[in-house]
């Protein structure tokens, strides 16, 4: 990849944070709601718990990578 594209992943990092509190907050609401699938709700939490790790995770790869390029280590 290039630096361009290094530095777009790191920045959809705190996109991918964003969507994460997005489905907390509304699963929070689902809940308050009542008569949900308390199971399922718990579900969506946990994948998007996981995907936001994962980003998490690409984005400290990225830095590392872009660090190697720009010789900042």
């Amino acid at each position: 990849p290039t630096v361009a594209e290094i530095r777009q992943i790191i920045a959809m990092d705190d996109v991918i944070d964003d969507l994460f509190l997005k489905v907390k907050m509304q699963v929070v609401e689902n809940i308050q709601g009542g008569n949900v699938n308390y199971s399922a709700q718990l579900d969506i939490v946990f994948i998007s718990k996981y995907f936001e790790k994962m980003g998490d995770h690409l984005s400290a790869v990225a830095r590392h990578e872009l660090r190697l390029l720009e010789k900042e280590w």
